[in-house]
C-alpha cells in the first residue's frame, strides 16, 4: 500500500492532482491498537467565522477562559455550573459546537 501511495500521489485524475495518504484508522485497526474515544475533548477551542464579526467585538481570552471553565464543568458532570457558563457566552454574543467531536466558537451565526 505505502509503494500505491508513493505512486499515486501528484498524478492527475479528470484533470485535478490525486493526493493519496495513508489510512490511519485502518493502520491503527491492523495493529491492535485502540484510538482513545475522548481524544477530541483535548482538540483546542478554535474560532471560527461568524456572521457579527464584525458588527461586534468580543474579548477572546474571556471566552476562551469561560470555555476552559466549562469544559472542567463537564468533566467533572456539574451540568448546572456548564450551562451557567453557556448563558455567559451566549451573553457575550458567542455561539459553540462542541458535539460531534468539533470545538468551534464563533459569533452569530456561522457564516461558512
Amino acid at each position: 500500500a505505502t509503494d500505491a501511495i508513493e505512486r499515486m500521489t501528484g498524478t492527475e485524475l479528470d484533470g485535478r492532482r490525486i493526493n493519496c495518504r495513508r489510512d490511519v484508522q485502518s493502520a491503527e485497526r491492523r495493529s491492535g491498537a485502540a484510538a482513545d474515544p475522548d481524544a477530541w475533548k483535548t482538540k483546542p477551542w478554535t474560532r471560527t467565522l461568524g456572521t457579527l464579526d464584525d458588527n461586534q467585538e468580543v474579548d477572546e481570552a474571556a471566552v476562551f477562559a469561560l470555555l476552559a471553565r466549562r469544559d472542567v464543568a463537564r468533566e467533572a458532570k456539574d451540568f448546572t455550573m456548564a450551562d451557567g457558563l453557556l448563558d455567559q457566552l451566549e451573553d457575550l454574543g458567542v455561539h459553540l459546537q462542541d458535539a460531534r467531536r468539533q470545538r468551534m466558537w464563533w459569533l452569530g451565526f456561522r457564516a461558512d
